[in-house]
């Protein structure tokens, strides 16, 4: 079994900035170890006094179950878009595939500070391997609309039943929801005996 490291936010983010940057030679160790010396985290990963009071950090945690005006007062990145563009789960605000599109498109040409904001959302929210199923409804938009019974939370995540599956294949090809065609008929096609 492989371990991972896992770094605080600010670490993740001055690094992505540092390497967006042209900086070489750099690791995430190094990155951490460095913000500790230089008392802009502590060794929890939390900002410091110092490091707020002189602006070198903004403080970006996100408290559960925020108004959605408060969301948008952390990621200003967000606030041109309208309400129906952002869902709650598990107390946290997702964005929509709209938004994360726009995210997609907008990287190359986004600011230090737009970059940063950007980090901190997806630093804060589980996209790569959802736990719960407010954290895949949130990540995944498409099933958003899906009822909570067809889901169910393991140790290895959450897994989706075979009737579910195939309903979102049928509106991938469709064109009711985005998605790769062909492999939405090779899901199906690995179904249809269930």
């Amino acid at each position: 079994m492989k371990l991972e490291t896992i770094y605080p936010p600010l670490v993740e983010q001055m690094y992505a900035a540092m390497k967006n940057s042209g900086v070489t030679g750099i690791d995430k160790a190094h990155v951490y170890k460095k913000m500790v010396e230089e008392k802009i985290i502590d060794v929890n990963g939390t900002p410091t006094k110092k490091a707020l009071d002189e602006g070198l950090v903004t403080n970006v945690t996100e408290i559960s179950n925020m108004t959605l005006l408060e969301f948008k007062k952390i990621y200003p990145i967000f606030k041109k878009f309208p309400a129906k563009e952002f869902a709650k789960y598990d107390g946290r605000w997702y964005v929509s595939d709209k938004i994360l599109d726009f995210l997609v498109d907008f990287d190359d040409r986004a600011s230090f500070d737009e970059r940063v904001e950007i980090s901190a959302y997806f630093t804060q929210r589980n996209y790569e391997n959802p736990q719960t199923i407010g954290e895949l409804k949130g990540t995944i938009p498409a099933y958003r609309g899906i009822a909570d019974s067809h889901f169910h939370e393991t140790s290895d995540g959450v897994l989706v039943d075979i009737a579910a599956a195939k309903e979102q294949c049928k509106k991938v090809i469709s064109g009711q929801l985005p998605g790769d065609i062909e492999a939405a008929k090779e899901i199906l096609d690995k179904f249809k005996n269930y």
